[in-house]
């Protein structure tokens, strides 16, 4: 099990399925990204404490703390919340509705892009059980006959 999976038992199962998961996998990701090594282990840990980062500002080494915080309560309920720490502002965070027009028009740029894959897959494969069955008549045929001199033109 890797390092960072290992920090992440310390989630209650009944939680596995939150929100609260993914705040921690977050804070454990960022620590993980800043440091250049995996979290200490959930279940290693005594505290909400974790070693300081070099060259990281207090505010964000808190932010991440909060988010890995052992007690559920205590930690970060929303992704909202842990971005709001980080200096991050929600409101630029909003995602516009797709046009339906656009999301038609992909629709049918990948079944034509497939359609294409299909046609293009199909031809390759005929081309190699033409090759495999045929392939030494093919090279014969393609290749002009070579002509070997008789004893009597190497004497010449």
């Amino acid at each position: 099990m890797s390092e960072v999976l290992k920090s992440l038992r310390g989630i209650p199962v009944a939680l596995a399925r939150g929100v609260v998961k993914d705040v921690y996998s977050l804070g454990a990701t960022l620590y993980a990204l800043l440091v250049g090594v995996a979290p200490p282990v959930a279940d290693q840990r005594r505290s909400d404490r974790l070693p300081a980062i070099a060259g990281v500002e207090k505010r964000i080494q808190g932010a991440i703390e909060r988010a890995m915080a052992l007690d559920w309560e205590k930690r970060l309920q929303t992704v909202d919340e842990f971005l709001d720490l980080l200096g991050v502002k929600t409101e630029a965070r909003v995602t516009p509705e797709p046009d339906p027009q656009e999301i038609l028009e992909h629709t049918r740029l990948q079944t034509r892009l497939g359609a294409q894959g299909v046609f293009l897959a199909v031809i390759t494969l005929i081309v190699t059980v033409v090759l495999t069955l045929y392939g030494d008549e093919l090279k014969r045929w393609l290749r002009p006959p070579v002509s070997v001199p008789t004893p009597q033109e190497s004497q010449e």
